[in-house]
């Protein structure tokens, strides 16, 4: 048995200080930790391969699907992501998938996902996008696509230009389902004017 939960942490003032993240392992019992990080300037790292903890602060400590990240991002933080593909089913909870055909990555308001990375950078203009090919597939469930997800990533903003997709392949996916399934396989867009380069 094996159970994950994050418990953000916050100042008398209401900031964002860091998060406590608690698990437990079958007959080793429970461990907490608590990983400090400043509100402003936060980068949270994804990289399939990562050997580490997942708790996202670091390439080696990284969160090894985008959805960990996500969950965890506020305004004002960035997600560095390094090559391979990545599938809107997967978590570390479900780490194969739940085949969910409305799986989605949800962006976040005020917050810019970035692709590119060979897991190794210090800085975001290090990155090759080029070379370490970053996807975002809905290829989910059977080899076949009729059970993709409806959408690869969801958009919803009150501020356009505040969700910023750079540097990533989109893939897989199928609307072929009923309003709003019917639209937007790679991106739907509910609202505002994401960029996306």
């Amino acid at each position: 048995t094996h159970y994950e939960a994050y418990v953000q942490a916050f100042n008398s003032s209401n900031d964002r200080i860091g998060y406590y993240m608690i698990t437990y392992k079958n007959g080793y019992g429970w461990d907490f930790r608590f990983t400090v990080r400043e509100y402003e300037d936060v980068v949270w790292y994804v990289d399939e391969d990562a050997q580490g903890a997942q708790l996202g602060t670091s390439w080696y400590h990284a969160f090894r699907n985008l959805q960990d990240a996500l969950d965890v991002a506020e305004e004002g933080d960035e997600i560095w992501v390094a090559e391979g593909t990545y599938c809107p089913d997967e978590d570390m909870h479900n780490p194969n998938g739940t085949d969910s055909r409305t799986a989605t990555f949800n962006m976040i308001p005020g917050v810019g996902v970035y692709g590119g990375f060979s897991g190794t950078e210090g800085d975001r203009s290090e990155r090759n996008w080029i070379a370490n090919e970053t996807i975002l597939s809905g290829s989910i469930g059977a080899k076949f696509n009729t059970d993709n997800s409806y959408h690869v990533i969801t958009c919803n903003e009150t501020i356009s230009g505040s969700i910023v997709l750079d540097g990533f392949t989109v893939t897989g996916g199928n609307a072929n389902g009923s309003y709003p399934n019917s639209i937007g396989g790679g991106m739907f867009i509910a609202n505002g004017e994401p960029l996306v380069q």
